[in-house]
């Protein structure tokens, strides 16, 4: 599995009504047999603290804050193919399901190699992301 781009960010208030800054976005652009493909997660901002608390990932360890991750996170569990474009959690247990643990690691090596300006990273299990 080719990975062009990771990403994310955290949304701001756009206006003083809304409930923008309660959410983070992670996005992904990555090929899928020849097609180049783009995974977006919002998620509540809320589960990036939880996931520290519970030991599961320390932004302050890796240098890179958890919303760069959660969407290829999720492509790498799902093999590389997500049968959606847009993906939304509001579920703590959901959004814990919705990605591999034991991905955490590599995930963090492919964004890095990304940041190195490598025109392509991949995934080291490719063979079952096809």
């Amino acid at each position: 599995m080719k990975i062009y781009k990771c990403s994310g960010f955290e949304y701001e208030k756009a206006l003083p009504t809304t409930m923008e800054d309660q959410f983070n976005e992670s996005e992904v652009v990555y090929d899928h047999l020849g097609e180049k493909r783009t995974l977006t997660v919002t998620y509540v901002r809320y589960f990036d603290t939880y996931v520290q608390e519970k030991g599961i990932y320390d932004p302050e360890q890796t240098g890179i804050p958890f919303y760069h991750l959660v969407a290829l996170l999720v492509l790498m569990k799902h093999h590389g193919f997500v049968n959606a474009q847009r993906l939304y959690f509001n579920d703590t247990k959901k959004f814990l399901n919705a990605f591999n643990q034991e991905d955490i690691e590599e995930a963090v090596s492919i964004y890095r190699s990304l940041q190195q300006s490598e025109p392509l990273a991949e995934a080291n299990h490719s063979e079952t992301m096809s």
